[in-house]
């Protein structure tokens, strides 16, 4: 574990503006008619699988599920891209998830995968084209807004004042992500309560 990170805080004293960048309402999914809160689950897992496969950071993994989800909030009720707003198909989601992470990637690792390692371990469902569209569509979708505080900055937190050893952080870490992306009820009440008890469920489980 990283020293020199100050435990002392108060989650209840948080600045408001950390609570809304946090929260995401997930009825978005209302106006988007081809896909569903179980497409987006089943999305969010497997983008665990991919950052455990590329060996991406948490920091990466967190971004990635947020700017799922920012995308998709504001994409609504016109076929294709057209002015920052988008409605994605049932069999285009997935390639959302592999430019998500690859924006991610770009912005957070040293040595990010290319559209290429998108194409392979999305198992040739999109062409090198069809990620770098979507990539575009996305970034133009959210005004070029990528910087944000995403859940990791606040587990990351909790984690350091848990005094925890590094295997139990690091799975308590990938269970918070896991949990508080696919699962919409995660998005109720205050996002920081939220992780700091999920961040507490996943140490429990690791000791």
């Amino acid at each position: 574990m990283k020293q020199g990170l100050e435990p002392r805080w108060d989650v209840r004293n948080l600045p408001p503006h950390f609570q809304t960048q946090l929260k995401v309402h997930l009825d978005y999914m209302f106006r988007q008619p081809h896909i569903n809160t179980d497409m987006r689950a089943i999305l969010m897992d497997w983008l665990v699988e991919l950052a455990e496969e590329y060996k991406l950071t948490s920091e990466t993994l967190f971004l990635s599920g947020m700017l799922v989800d920012r995308s998709l909030a504001i994409s609504y009720g016109v076929e294709g891209f057209r002015g920052g707003e988008m409605m994605v198909q049932k069999d285009q989601l997935q390639c959302v998830g592999c430019a998500c992470t690859m924006i991610a990637a770009k912005l957070l690792e040293i040595t990010p995968p290319g559209a290429d390692e998108f194409v392979y371990i999305s198992d040739n469902s999109y062409k090198r084209k069809d990620i770098l569209e979507m990539e575009a569509n996305i970034v133009n979708s959210l005004g070029f807004n990528l910087n944000f505080v995403t859940p990791y900055h606040h587990v990351h937190r909790f984690l350091a004042a848990s005094q925890a050893s590094s295997p139990c952080s690091l799975s308590a870490d990938r269970a918070a992500m896991r949990w508080v992306n696919t699962m919409p009820s995660m998005y109720d009440g205050k996002p920081c309560h939220v992780l700091a008890g999920l961040v507490h469920v996943g140490l429990c489980i690791c000791e």
